[in-house]
């Protein structure tokens, strides 16, 4: 069977909301179907989690205002370029 996932870079921004815990099963389930993760968070959103529990379950380090860098990798302009999808999460529907 043809997985749709493996090997896709998956960007997902994470938003400030409360349905946040949501992201980190649908972090765990891409990775399971063999999705390379990686997680940029708003600084809303880290009044809800961690980026240490991203980190744990993307087993990579998340973007945020304090870990951006400009010496390596990690930084705004780059992961986009490696992200080969990008999700913001949660996406949250009002009524």
């Amino acid at each position: 069977m043809n997985n749709l996932l493996k090997n896709k870079k998956i960007l997902i921004g994470v938003t400030g909301s409360i349905a946040i815990y949501k992201t980190l099963e649908l972090i765990r389930l891409l990775i399971k179907a063999g999705a390379k993760t990686r997680v940029i968070m708003s600084e809303e959103s880290k009044r809800f989690i961690t980026p240490l529990t991203f980190e744990a379950i993307s087993q990579d380090i998340v973007l945020h205002k304090e870990t951006e860098s400009w010496s390596n990798d990690n930084n705004h302009v780059h992961i986009g370029k490696w992200a080969d999808i990008f999700v913001v999460l949660p996406s949250v529907q009002t009524v």
